[in-house]
């Protein structure tokens, strides 16, 4: 308080004042002056605490409204990049779980494309062995039937009795 501007104007004015008037009257060291001048620095010394206190409360609640507007700011600012930062997120999340959904999707499809050839590949080799296997079969088929027929009736295509008939004499 002491320090203060207003403070020290005011009593510097008082004692200056009334050092003028004691001087002018002649008592200017006397103990009355002495008296009134303690009188008037406590006088002022009251009246200016009150002044010195109200301004520094202004002082401190400017200050301190300042202090909160800006947390203020700073809290709606970092909420705002915070939404802005999750929403980036958020897009950025989308757009990979898109592609890893588009790269998956392509690897399946590449691994069905590859399961189907192979599949209609073994289809058809399968198809050939039968196919072979049945031509094999059917050839065996006509080679035995054609080997019984000629046992049976000759190479003429007639039966041969007199062959039979030899074998029954010969027992």
């Amino acid at each position: 308080m002491m320090e203060d501007p207003g403070y020290q104007y005011r009593v510097n004015e008082g004692r200056r004042q009334l050092e003028a008037s004691a001087a002018a009257r002649g008592t200017l060291g006397t103990g009355g002056t002495l008296n009134r001048l303690m009188q008037m620095g406590q006088d002022y010394g009251s009246q200016e605490y009150g002044n010195v206190y109200g301004r520094r409360s202004n002082e401190y609640d400017r200050d301190y409204n300042t202090f909160g507007n800006e947390r203020n700011v700073a809290n709606q600012r970092d909420e705002s990049n915070y939404g802005r930062a999750a929403s980036e997120y958020g897009n950025r999340y989308d757009i990979h779980q898109q592609n890893e959904g588009n790269r998956y999707n392509s690897q399946r499809t590449n691994w069905m494309d590859t399961f189907n050839r192979d599949i209609t590949g073994r289809q058809q080799n399968e198809a050939e062995t039968q196919g072979a296997f049945g031509r094999d079969f059917s050839n065996r088929q006509l080679n035995m039937q054609g080997s019984q027929f000629d046992r049976q009736f000759g190479e003429t295509g007639r039966v041969n009795d007199f062959n039979m008939f030899n074998t029954m004499d010969t027992n």
